[in-house]
């Protein structure tokens, strides 16, 4: 089993579980993954995985949500808690453990 995607957190480390507080209403997340991820899906808020390449870019075992070049800005927040998770999914069809981001906007 390949081992879940990581997510860069604000302090510069990457980890499969991040949680930060922040002031800002858009952001980007960035990580990285295997370089046998044959696709990359996330989830915001608990809504379904999607790989959607507006919502979702990755290369060469590096990826960003969502795709600048659809939402220059990034992703809005809402107040209070917001979770954001990502998972792969491999050539098997099999997919790798999840990583989550936990954030308090304020």
């Amino acid at each position: 089993m390949s081992s879940a995607p990581q997510i860069l957190s604000p302090d510069g480390e990457y980890r499969t579980e991040v949680v930060f507080t922040t002031s800002l209403e858009r952001r980007f997340f960035r990580g990285t993954v295997g370089l046998d991820a044959v696709e990359l899906q996330v989830s915001m808020n608990g809504s379904g995985f999607t790989s959607d390449p507006s919502m979702v870019t990755f290369d060469s075992g590096s990826w960003t949500v969502p795709n600048p070049s659809y939402e220059p800005d990034g992703l809005y927040l809402l107040p209070g808690e917001n979770t954001f998770v990502v998972r792969a999914v491999l050539a098997s069809g099999s997919t790798t453990p999840q990583a989550t981001a936990t954030l308090r906007l304020i």
